[in-house]
């Protein structure tokens, strides 16, 4: 049906919203379709997942936005519905799983390089999160670094040889990582700039659980510190900056010497999964800027690390 027609439904379904004016996309990421709802009673933010996530999945993220709160890890908060967090609308044969959210107002970190005082708030609420301990049934994430070695067997045909030449080495490294070896508990998995919110006031919130999962903390870290902490504007801080975040993070985590060692490497395969995801990505007709900066980004903090 018309999206206008949906939203009067909406209307209906989240009676607390108020009345909407204005429904504008949020035009970034690769899956599930955003929008930023202005109504008569506030701000909000409206998520339709892709057809074939899974309703198990799109639970464990309800769980985390209702779970997080109670330990104190800032994340968007949920708005109740007709029929709860959750709804649903019909297309066709297929179940489209949608739920909404306060928008919380702010800005992220995505043109603004962080202090390092920030970083070390940031960190601790990473470290609180990663003290949640549920199952989770995860979405595969071909952009994890957790996922190199598969994706690179899966897609090497696709890759040029320069890019298989910059890419292979790391695959290796990784080879010899067990993950299944490092404690658990839940992790947000796509730690980066985009997903840190700050408000004028100094409040933080965290946003796009989309990958999460019940998997090896050290890899939650690996991903905060490639894709939020260091860039090449900090590039003289970074053996301060891993330092700090280190320290704040085994405040509430004791990190195995060996998970220790295996942060470098998935610091480098973060950098390596997005600049192969990309690369092919752009092989293949994507002309988005943010596949484009994606890969520029990828490979220059591949290079620099």
């Amino acid at each position: 049906s018309p999206f206008e027609t949906f939203l009067r439904s909406l209307e209906q379904e989240y009676q607390p919203i108020g009345k909407i004016k204005i429904a504008d996309p949020i035009l970034e990421g690769y899956e599930a379709a955003n929008f930023k709802l202005e109504t008569d009673k506030g701000q909000y933010v409206l998520k339709i997942f892709e057809a074939n996530r899974q309703m198990e999945n799109i639970d464990s993220l309800i769980k985390v936005l209702v779970e997080a709160p109670k330990i104190g890890v800032p994340v968007p908060a949920l708005v109740q519905g007709a029929n709860g967090d959750l709804s649903t609308f019909t297309d066709g044969d297929k179940k489209i799983f949608y739920y909404i959210t306060e928008l919380f107002r702010g800005e992220n970190f995505e043109h603004k390089v962080p202090s390092l005082e920030e970083i070390k708030i940031v960190t601790t609420h990473l470290a609180a999160l990663n003290t949640l301990d549920f199952p989770v049934v995860e979405a595969y994430d071909s952009w994890g670094n957790k996922n190199l070695v598969q994706e690179f067997e899966k897609n090497t045909i696709k890759l040029s040889p320069t890019e298989r030449q910059f890419v292979e080495p790391i695959v290796n490294n990784m080879r010899d990582i067990d993950l299944q070896r490092f404690s658990k508990g839940v992790i947000h998995g796509d730690m980066q700039r985009k997903h840190v919110i700050k408000s004028d006031s100094g409040a933080y919130c965290i946003i796009d659980f989309g990958c999460m999962s019940n998997d090896a903390k050290i890899i939650d870290l690996s991903v905060y510190l490639a894709w939020f902490c260091l860039s090449k504007e900090n590039r003289s801080q970074w053996g301060n900056i891993q330092q700090s975040v280190l320290e704040e993070y085994t405040k509430k985590h004791h990190l195995l010497e060996s998970e220790v060692r295996a942060l470098p490497v998935l610091i480098r395969a973060s950098y390596a999964t997005y600049f192969m995801t990309t690369s092919i990505l752009i092989r293949q007709g994507d002309k988005s800027g943010e596949t484009k900066q994606w890969n520029i980004n990828a490979k220059e903090m591949l290079l620099s690390f």
